[in-house]
């Protein structure tokens, strides 16, 4: 259980989200998700070509799924250390993490699309 230097709640979010990335890469992996306005990899050139919207969403997909892996891998990774590093440190590795997978996720999408 976290010392009060870690609320819970924020734990628990910080999971949420994760699992939240890992959920929603499974059906853009496996081409469930048909062009639309909403949700996936939408550019000019992936609105205007279903063969192409399905491939860089099943990239998409997969870079979803490593990214909610490497929060995951951070989150239990400074769960064991929660007691020796500050809160404030703690949250600054989730969010580099975070931000960082983001990033990669965003460059490796438009350099595949590129590809494509």
């Amino acid at each position: 259980m976290a010392d009060m230097k870690t609320p819970v709640v924020y734990w628990v979010v910080q999971v949420w989200a994760a699992l939240l990335f890992v959920g929603l890469s499974i059906p853009f992996i496996l081409g469930k998700i048909p062009p639309n306005a909403v949700a996936g990899f939408r550019t000019a050139k992936t609105m205007s070509n279903p063969g192409v919207w399905y491939e860089a969403n099943r990239i998409m997909g997969w870079d979803l799924l490593w990214a909610g892996s490497a929060m995951l891998a951070a989150l239990v990774t400074t769960w064991f250390f929660r007691g020796s590093i500050p809160f404030l440190t703690i949250t600054f590795i989730h969010v580099g993490v975070t931000l960082t997978a983001i990033t990669a996720m965003v460059v490796h999408g438009l350099w595949r699309l590129s590809k494509l």
